[in-house]
């Protein structure tokens, strides 16, 4: 069976956070709704360098958020306060 691995680290980088994404919400606890996306991305933030691509992405999905439901919409602010870091990486505490 052939690999589809990319040999540049960016690209590398990429193809590895989409393949284990699902994973990812078991390890941070996030649940797989909007308020569990935004969580997870903001996690991302905090793990990776902030590049502009990971805060417009987490940008979008909370203009999107916002835009569908309003009236929920300060629970998905909250989401970023929350996420509870994995045990022992310091990292995102509430």
């Amino acid at each position: 069976m052939t690999s589809n691995i990319p040999n540049d680290d960016r690209s590398f980088l990429m193809w590895h956070i989409t393949e284990t994404h699902d994973i990812w919400h078991v390890v941070t606890g996030s649940n797989t709704n909007i308020t569990g996306e935004i969580e997870l991305e903001a996690f991302y933030v905090a793990q990776l360098i902030a590049s502009r691509f990971w805060l417009a992405l987490l940008c979008k999905n909370l203009f999107k958020a916002a835009l569908q439901n309003v009236e929920v919409s300060h629970q998905y602010m909250d989401a970023l306060l929350t996420l509870k870091s994995p045990k022992g990486t310091g990292i995102l505490h509430s």
